[in-house]
């Protein structure tokens, strides 16, 4: 073959009635050909077979492979088309899966939303609850939480209660009430000496010390009962009006004092003791500055000095402590005046100290 042929190709023309896909798979052979040795430029009939032929071997055909091509085309064709529908169907699906899926997840989106929103709502009055509680909870705390009021030692103080009622406080003594004195109670502690000048009012006065109450409508008294009183005994004397005296929890064994009366309870009391009469210079009389003792014990009467004077007092002579004496000082111009008696009366001996008295045999 000559090279002005190398890149030429002839054929005879295809049968006539070899046409559509069949001519089209033979005009593809055909074409294939050109890379066979078969090249002719005017190839006759025995020429384009035997070009076939190769071709056939060539690509594995055989001449039935050939004939079965336009159906096997066909199927392809049909498969492809299957595969394109099939395509088709699956894009549809997935356009109205995804469809739906935008759908559900807007359903979702929306339904946190409200959900998002009903929890902000919900909320909102939780955190609200709460802080009405906690506020709640400090205002009553508040209000409840007691006050105090205090005359140090050596002093007096006088003061005006929320509810109208005055007291006068003696030396070292506290009392206490909450921020509702006057409107839920009139209920009053005390720990030491006060005189009280009532108002009157419809809730009943109330004064607690050391497990003992007082309970008054309107009148004016003086009551004591310290906390460092080894018996925790209570003292009322009633300057006018009346009063109730009993135990705590034991309103059954109460006694009435009326003016000009006085009574005591302590713990190793069953019930107080019946009202007695009471001089009445004798009652508060420490707003006098007048000293009184009436069978008071030696340590209570040596804690009273030192409330009223300032200053300490070491009673060395423990066994001395429970003695019990009576005595009664219009106006003491010192505290060793009253020392240097009683321990004249009961054989003690006394020295001074940096900020008092030492007692001793």
């Amino acid at each position: 073959m000559t090279d002005k042929y190398k890149n030429r190709h002839a054929r005879e023309p295809l049968p006539g009635d070899i046409a559509g896909t069949e001519r089209s798979d033979y005009e593809k052979l055909w074409e294939t050909s050109a890379d066979t040795p078969f090249r002719h430029e005017h190839p006759d009939a025995q020429h384009t077979e035997d070009a076939l032929k190769s071709v056939h071997r060539r690509l594995a055909f055989t001449e039935a492979d050939a004939r079965k091509a336009p159906e096997v085309h066909k199927a392809s064709e049909v498969h492809e088309n299957q595969h394109a529908r099939e395509d088709q169907r699956a894009q549809k699906l997935q356009n109205i899966t995804g469809q739906q899926h935008t759908k559900e997840a807007n359903r979702i989106q929306t339904k946190l939303g409200r959900t998002s929103k009903l929890w902000k709502l919900n909320r909102f009055p939780v955190w609200m609850a709460a802080a009405a509680v906690a506020l709640i909870a400090f205002g009553l705390g508040y209000l409840l939480y007691p006050q105090s009021m205090t005359a140090p030692y050596g002093q007096r103080v006088s003061a005006v209660l929320p509810d109208g009622s005055s007291v006068e406080l003696n030396s070292g003594t506290t009392i206490s009430y909450n921020r509702l004195f006057g409107i839920r109670n009139r209920e009053v502690r005390l720990d030491g000496e006060a005189f009280f000048s009532v108002a009157p009012g419809d809730k009943p006065f109330i004064v607690t010390a050391n497990q003992a109450v007082v309970e008054v409508t309107g009148t004016a008294f003086n009551m004591r009962s310290r906390s460092d009183d080894p018996g925790l005994e209570t003292r009322v004397h009633v300057a006018s009006g009346s009063v109730a005296l009993y135990p705590s929890g034991h309103s059954d064994r109460r006694v009435s004092l009326t003016a000009g009366n006085w009574s005591r309870w302590n713990i190793a009391m069953e019930a107080p003791q019946s009202p007695e009469p009471a001089a009445p210079e004798h009652i508060g009389e420490w707003r006098e500055n007048r000293f009184h003792f009436r069978s008071e014990t030696l340590g209570m009467i040596f804690r009273e000095i030192e409330r009223r004077f300032d200053i300490r007092i070491q009673l060395e002579a423990a066994q001395m402590a429970s003695e019990i004496l009576t005595a009664h000082y219009s106006d003491p111009a010192d505290a060793e005046r009253i020392i240097e008696d009683i321990c004249h009366v009961k054989g003690l001996r006394y020295a001074r100290t940096a900020n008092g008295f030492r007692i001793y045999k």
